[in-house]
């Protein structure tokens, strides 16, 4: 009674045994892919890597050319404020003028009107 278990375990021994190359294969195949891989994806950090150094100092430089721009308007925008402040006061000043002129006018229109006849 003994003869099927040995059967049962040689057959089992020579399924195994027979499967041996193919696993060698499949691990031999997935070392060279996964190395592959690998370097492809070193090659791809290093490129990214090179990239973003790039990118890096032209941001800077931009960064350098907005703060430029942004200096410049506030210079002009300030001159805008100044020129704006004398706007108005010569703007008072004018109406305080005419004002002024009305009042005038205003104190001689019996002399006027006797030109006038």
């Amino acid at each position: 009674m003994r003869v099927p278990p040995l059967i049962a375990a040689r057959l089992l021994f020579v399924g195994v045994k027979s499967s041996l190359p193919g696993i060698r294969t499949l691990i031999a195949t997935a070392r060279t892919t996964v190395r592959s891989a690998g370097n492809t994806a070193l090659g791809l950090m290093d490129l990214a890597i090179t990239a973003v150094g790039t990118l890096r100092g032209l941001l800077a430089q931009a960064i350098v050319q907005v703060k430029t721009v942004v200096n410049r308007l506030l210079g002009l925008l300030a001159q805008v404020q100044v020129a704006l402040a004398q706007g108005r006061d010569k703007l008072a000043q004018v109406a305080a003028e005419l004002q002024a002129q009305a009042e005038t006018l205003k104190a001689k229109p019996d002399p006027l009107m006797a030109q006038v006849q």
